[in-house]
């Protein structure tokens, strides 16, 4: 099977089950955070919410990805990276958000009632669970942007969960309620710096996307004008890796070359050609014939 079919299915299946897991624990931090009147835990409900809407981003990008590697169209890759793309912002307006909302809760005098024991309960449920999406999501992160992006959420969810917890404890014990805005403030840098770091990334991936479209369109007008007996080149694909590319492909070479036992040569000529012209040296070609 297509390995890229086989990645695309393994990150829906991944998504999926991490979609579900953070659905439920939204909907049961929404009623903690009603019952507890705590404005923190339906800060991170809303988290979660905003959370939720990125793992759809990304269901439906690595849905639309997978039927695209079964047709084996180029545009799967392009796909995940617009999903994480797209994560990438939400995460930055995650931080925003956060950090108004921070402010907001500095300037009201008093405070508010809030109930440490069903926050402290609230945040420990959902750091268990939180810590089971991001384990399902990390055997998928390093093949998908879509599946590092959701990872990446979940984890600084944890994070978030960890910093909710300690910032119950703060106030069961003494009362200072500003700890949850302060911490806030500490969730909000680390959303801001997964999200800048995702969108290098992507936007990386991006242009070596570019960049590999454009060499393989040289090599292929390269070869077939210098080695007459190819009849066509496909399943071309180049790979950018510590300044140094590879290149794979298969070549249909004319059947007279199997004949004259000519292959052999064709083959030298072919990776000569690339490491002479296109400085690549790290090669894998496949020989079919006509």
């Amino acid at each position: 099977m297509n390995k890229k079919i086989i990645t695309h299915k393994q990150s829906l299946k991944y998504i999926s089950i991490a979609f579900c897991l953070t659905a439920l624990l939204m909907v049961g931090q929404f009623i903690a955070a009603y019952f507890a009147n705590s404005l923190a835990l339906f800060a991170d409900g809303s988290h979660l919410l905003v959370h939720n809407s990125s793992l759809l981003i990304a269901l439906i990008s690595s849905i639309v990805s997978f039927n695209l590697a079964k047709k084996k169209s180029d545009n799967a890759e392009v796909i995940d990276i617009m999903g994480g793309m797209i994560n990438g912002a939400i995460f930055l307006s995650i931080a925003i958000i956060i950090c108004f909302k921070g402010f907001e809760r500095l300037d009201i005098e008093g405070g508010v009632n809030i109930n440490p024991i069903i926050m402290a309960i609230s945040s420990f449920i959902a750091f268990l669970v939180q810590c089971l999406s991001a384990y399902i999501l990390s055997k998928g992160r390093k093949h998908s942007f879509n599946i590092h992006a959701i990872f990446l959420h979940t984890f600084f969810d944890c994070i978030s969960t960890v910093l909710t917890f300690s910032a119950s404890v703060v106030i069961f014990f003494t009362g200072f309620q500003k700890i949850d805005s302060l911490v806030s403030f500490i969730i909000a840098s680390l959303v801001a710096f997964s999200g800048l770091r995702l969108l290098k990334k992507c936007i990386k991936k991006s242009l070596n996307i570019r960049k590999s479209k454009l060499l393989i369109k040289k090599i292929d007008t390269t070869l077939s004008k210098e080695i007459s007996h190819i009849t066509d080149i496909h399943e071309q694909e180049v790979s950018f890796a510590n300044g140094d590319i590879s290149y794979s492909a298969h070549i249909v070479l004319d059947r007279c070359c199997v004949s004259t036992e000519h292959d052999d040569q064709c083959l030298v000529k072919i990776q000569s050609i690339l490491s002479k012209n296109f400085d690549i040296n790290d090669t894998m070609i496949q020989l079919e014939y006509n």
